[in-house]
């Protein structure tokens, strides 16, 4: 067993890496760039989620080996991820972080398009709604200023 300090628990160093966790995981599969390294799908899979780096991508494959494990304890798991993360080779670490790069820069393509499509469908919104009383028509509408009688809004 090897013993780090926890980066959840951060007050004893009781979270470990059992040994033969590190030798049972499939390393070919956590190497492996998620999406068959397309940006798009990940983009695609990830458009609801904050900004990815690669190291988040790396932790996905890592994840989902230790499940395969029946290793459930995040403790466990970041403590795997740091580790194997620091012995990867740069230029592994480097095609994990540019696929996030391109990710993340898609979705923020996506989000600018759709803030700027539900803007111009606000602007476009000038039906004026059928109310029946003075506060509703205020309401619903918006409080003309320039009426002569501003003081009775009600």
């Amino acid at each position: 067993m090897v013993f780090n300090m926890c980066p959840q628990c951060q007050n004893v160093p009781t979270c470990s890496i059992p040994e033969d966790f590190l030798t049972r995981l499939n390393y070919d599969i956590i190497y492996q760039l998620p999406c068959n390294n397309d940006p798009r799908k990940l983009a695609t899979q990830t458009r609801i989620c904050k900004r990815l780096t690669g190291e988040e991508l790396f932790k996905c494959n890592v994840e989902n080996e230790a499940y395969r494990l029946h290793i459930y304890d995040q403790c466990i798991i970041n403590l795997a991820v740091k580790r194997i993360w620091s012995f990867t080779d740069p230029s592994l670490k480097n095609q994990f972080t540019a696929l996030a790069n391109d990710a993340n820069d898609i979705n923020l393509i996506i989000n600018m398009q759709v803030n700027a499509d539900n803007l111009n469908r606000i602007i476009r919104f000038d039906v004026k709604q059928n109310t029946s009383n003075r506060f509703e028509d205020n309401f619903f509408n918006g409080v003309n200023f320039y009426e002569s009688n501003v003081h009775n809004i009600w």
